[in-house]
């Protein structure tokens, strides 16, 4: 547990071999955090990587924490992990949200980044927002008028309507409403990444991931889509030699897959890979190889050039 100051402790751990690479991995959500499965990317001799979770996610406290987190506070975070594990510098791994926070910290210290690699790009803007609660349904009609109900129970029980009404509910802390707007979001994500749709007590379970996650996207993550992308071009200019890596599910339905094109339009010298029957799962077969494949082409890219 890293003591971060302002009441936040982080939990941090070790993967791989001190004698590896170094490699620092950035989890989504924002508020999902690290985990057992994330982990074992990582296990061998390959890579000395290092996972935390992020401020109030996973198993760093205060567990669902909103004061004092914000994407500022978050890379300061990265570089005092980076000082605990002993690490001139790192590769950046980050999925999702993940990619985001890896962009704007190697905008920050692109001194302290062997190379990116980016999978599933974020981009924080509302243009992201308005897909998640409303573009994305035109590919799953029946989650999405079981969404319509939701809100629409929502606003009668809490008087916060719209498709941003969880966001409001959840980042507000309005006890009303808070298990079925956790309830309501859980349901619709679990639409759009083909998963198991969850109860209620299991949504209950993740209201912290979602509180943070709420009160970071009402910010647009404190970033915006231009930030983001202006992160991208202001790191080639800074280390045009790095390598970069984008990864990209083309039935990404969380994410949207022209995020990637986006990004590689700043950053024209990284590899974009286009994911055959891929979607946002990171541990789906066609990502997972794809993942392990790009993870093993940059530990040659990076030990070669030192």
């Amino acid at each position: 547990m890293l003591d971060v100051g302002e009441g936040h402790r982080l939990h941090v751990e070790r993967a791989g071999s001190r004698r590896g690479a170094g490699l620092v991995w950035l989890h989504g959500g924002p508020g999902s955090g690290s985990s057992e499965r994330q982990r074992q990317w990582f296990e061998g001799r390959t890579w000395n990587a290092w996972l935390f979770d992020q401020r109030g996610a996973g198993r760093s406290t205060p567990g669902g924490g909103i004061d004092a987190n914000d994407t500022d506070r978050l890379v300061a975070d990265i570089e005092r992990v980076r000082e605990h594990a002993g690490l001139e510098r790192w590769l950046v791994a980050g999925g999702s949200w993940g990619t985001a926070l890896a962009l704007a910290y190697a905008r920050r210290h692109p001194e302290r980044v062997d190379g990116l690699l980016l999978r599933a790009a974020f981009l924080t803007g509302q243009a992201d927002l308005d897909w998640f609660f409303d573009g994305a349904g035109a590919f799953v009609p029946q989650a999405y008028a079981r969404l319509g109900k939701d809100l629409s129970t929502l606003a009668g029980r809490t008087g916060v309507a719209g498709a941003a009404g969880p966001l409001a509910i959840l980042a507000a802390g309005v006890e009303a409403g808070l298990i079925d707007a956790a309830a309501t979001w859980a349901r619709w994500e679990a639409a759009l990444t083909g998963q198991s749709a969850p109860d209620d007590a299991a949504a209950a379970r993740s209201l912290a991931r979602y509180r943070i996650q709420a009160h970071y996207l009402r910010q647009h993550c404190f970033l915006g889509e231009q930030a983001v992308l202006d992160a991208a071009s202001s790191f080639v200019a800074a280390r045009p030699s790095a390598p970069v890596i984008i990864l990209h599910g083309r039935q990404d339905l969380v994410c949207r897959p022209v995020n990637a094109w986006r990004l590689h339009e700043r950053m024209p010298r990284a590899e974009l890979t286009w994911v055959d029957g891929a979607g946002h799962d990171p541990f789906a077969a066609p990502m997972a190889d794809a993942w392990r494949e790009s993870l093993a082409r940059l530990a040659q890219a990076i030990t070669g050039c030192r």
